[in-house]
C-alpha cells in the first residue's frame, strides 16, 4: 500500500500508473502534509500481523525494510531504521546532520529514551502494539513518529534498532525549518503532557 500524504508533486499520478502495471499495490490518499495521518489511516485498517513504512523517495536502502521484518517476526514489539548507529552507511548535508542529532539529543534529554534516531523513515511495528499504540498518539503530522516511539518505550515495548544504508534525497518537497519549529512544538507539548499526567 501507498499511502500519500498531500504530495503536489505528481506522486499519485506515479502510483496510479504503477498500480495499472502491479496490481497488487493499493493507493491511499490523505490531503493533509506530515506523514501521521497517512499511517494511522493505513495501519487502522490493516489486517496483517504487522505493519511499517518506507519513504517513497527511498533514501533508505529497501533491503533494511526485511531486517525490521524480521525483528518483528524474532519478537521486537518495534523495529526503527537508525542512521545514527555505528554500522549505518549515510550521505547527508551537514545541516540536516547537525539537526538530526540535535533533535535526537533533545528527546533523549527531555524523555530520557534509549533510541537513537526518530525520524528515520523506516519503521516496522507488530500489530499488536500498532493498535495498542495509536490511540494514545495524538500527533498527525511529522511528530507522529517520535510520539509514537516517546510512548511506546514508556508502556515496555520492545524497540530494535538496525543499521541502514541512506542516502539523503536532495530533491525533497520538506521544508526543514518549518518541520523544525513544528517538532519543537511537538516536543513541548508531549512533555508537559507527560508531566501533569504524572501529577495526578
Amino acid at each position: 500500500m501507498i499511502a500519500d500524504n498531500g504530495s503536489t508533486d505528481g506522486t499519485g499520478a506515479a502510483v496510479r500508473k504503477l498500480i495499472g502495471e502491479h496490481p497488487l499495490f493499493s493507493y491511499v490518499y490523505s490531503a493533509t502534509p506530515g506523514r501521521g495521518g497517512a499511517l494511522r489511516r493505513t495501519w487502522e485498517d490493516a489486517a496483517t500481523t504487522l505493519v511499517g513504512y518506507m519513504d517513497v523517495d527511498l533514501s533508505t536502502d529497501p533491503e533494511s525494510f526485511l531486517a525490521l521484518v524480521a525483528a518483528i517476526e524474532h519478537g521486537a514489539g518495534i523495529a526503527v531504521g537508525s542512521r545514527l548507529l555505528p554500522n549505518s552507511k549515510t550521505q547527508r548535508s551537514l545541516l540536516r546532520s547537525f539537526l538530526s542529532r540535535c533533535y535526537n539529543l533533545l528527546l533523549k534529554l527531555l524523555f530520557r529514551v534509549r533510541f537513537t534516531d526518530a525520524q528515520c523513515g523506516c519503521k516496522a511495528l507488530s500489530s499488536d502494539w500498532s493498535r495498542s499504540l495509536l490511540p494514545t498518539v495524538n500527533d498527525n503530522h511529522w511528530f507522529f513518529d517520535s510520539e509514537l516511539l516517546v510512548r511506546a518505550e514508556r508502556f515496555g515495548c520492545k524497540i530494535q534498532e538496525i543499521p541502514v544504508t541512506w542516502k539523503e534525497n536532495t530533491d525533497s518537497r520538506v521544508r526543514i525549518f518549518r518541520t523544525v519549529l513544528h517538532f519543537i512544538s511537538g516536543l513541548a507539548k508531549l512533555r508537559v503532557e507527560l508531566w501533569l499526567n504524572r501529577q495526578r
